[in-house]
């Protein structure tokens, strides 16, 4: 367009962006439309096209848009995904998907029309192993799951073993126990990359020592917090663990993520492997906010997830592929530092089971 809002040209494209000039379709020179060019390089979806090679600049990578598939693969191998066939394809261009998404930077789908990923997950991000590419996953709304998960993941989150500092300093930490904690930093970092945005941490284990709440904890008792992470509670960590005290909830099949490293209040989206009905939002008893994750088939056949502790957020599909369900952190996380985490509670057929064992094998 020009200063007087009439048209100077016109540029329509086939899906996957190779132009259609005049003398397709009935169009003409006089409506605008051009086959040997112009002065305008911003062409498909924006991509600023090269005129030499006829290639897009999709930031991260090219784009051809007569081959339609990007001229090199998708730099960040960890967004490849069983539940998504696509993502094994790292040459296609939004997972052979471009009538509803479109890629600004070449690592990142977008919904067009319909809202776009996380911008504070961004897409230049995922070549850290964090943000997304849309999942062709379908998804639906499901009751919440058994009653089991829910009373025993609200148990677990309202329990006394868990009271946001981590465990008590008085305990100590023992050399085993940091070098466990060392061990699986790999697998915690993918759990965060799984069950989190850009930024979110995971503790298994061990709550990460950086977290603010522990460190202020620490420091009151004149300590610091050990590098490898502070062990929690029997019961309250992965592993799962047969409690001599039949009242006690605390069974193992747990981890806690968090917004950041700090532990402080964020905006960090919570996430769901693709593939499973995930159930409304509800309260428990004490008024803590839960949701029900469910696999009745595929790659997770019968497991069961309860993220407690969440807050509403929408947002496309992370690095990992994973569905975003809402935000890190449930109610109180402003005014209770228990709250800025969000429990994940593991449960396989019923039982507690350690996710370690499903997702960092």
């Amino acid at each position: 367009m020009n200063s007087g809002a009439s048209g100077v040209s016109r540029h329509y494209y086939m899906p996957f962006g190779e132009e259609l000039g005049a003398g397709t379709g009935g169009r003409t020179a006089g409506m605008g439309f051009s086959n040997s060019g112009d002065n305008n390089r911003k062409k498909f979806t924006g991509y600023e096209r090269d005129n030499e090679t006829g290639l897009d600049f999709a930031q991260a990578r090219y784009n051809s848009s007569t081959l339609g598939r990007f001229t090199s693969p998708d730099p960040f191998s960890g967004s490849m995904s069983p539940g998504d066939p696509q993502s094994f394809n790292r040459y296609a261009y939004v997972g052979n998907n471009p009538l509803t998404h479109t890629d600004p930077t070449g690592l990142h789908g977008e919904i067009a029309g319909g809202g776009s990923l996380p911008r504070d997950e961004s897409a230049l991000g995922r070549l850290t192993g964090e943000n997304g590419v849309f999942s062709t996953e379908s998804w639906k709304a499901a009751p919440t799951a058994s009653s089991e998960p829910e009373e025993e993941a609200a148990k677990d989150a309202e329990g006394g073993s868990d009271d946001g500092k981590g465990s008590d300093p008085e305990r100590g930490t023992s050399a085993a126990q940091q070098s466990a904690s060392s061990q699986i930093t790999p697998c915690d970092q993918r759990l965060a990359g799984i069950f989190g945005g850009m930024g979110a941490v995971v503790g298994s284990t061990n709550d990460p020592a950086t977290i603010k709440q522990i460190v202020i904890t620490w420091a009151n008792l004149g300590k610091t917090p050990p590098a490898g992470g502070v062990p929690r509670a029997a019961g309250h960590g992965p592993e799962p663990f047969n409690n001599p005290d039949p009242k006690s909830s605390d069974k193992g099949g747990i981890i806690h993520i968090y917004g950041n490293a700090e532990g402080t209040i964020t905006n960090t989206g919570l996430y769901t492997p693709a593939g499973g009905s995930v159930g409304k939002m509800f309260t428990t008893k004490s008024d803590n906010t839960q949701i029900n994750v469910n696999y009745a088939r595929g790659l997770y056949r019968g497991l069961t997830i309860a993220f407690v502790h969440v807050r509403n957020g929408k947002g496309g599909p992370n690095a990992m592929r994973s569905i975003r369900i809402g935000t890190i952190g449930g109610p109180g996380g402003i005014e209770n530092p228990n709250y800025v985490h969000t429990h994940i509670v593991f449960f396989m057929n019923g039982a507690r089971v350690d996710p370690r064992t499903i997702f960092c094998k």
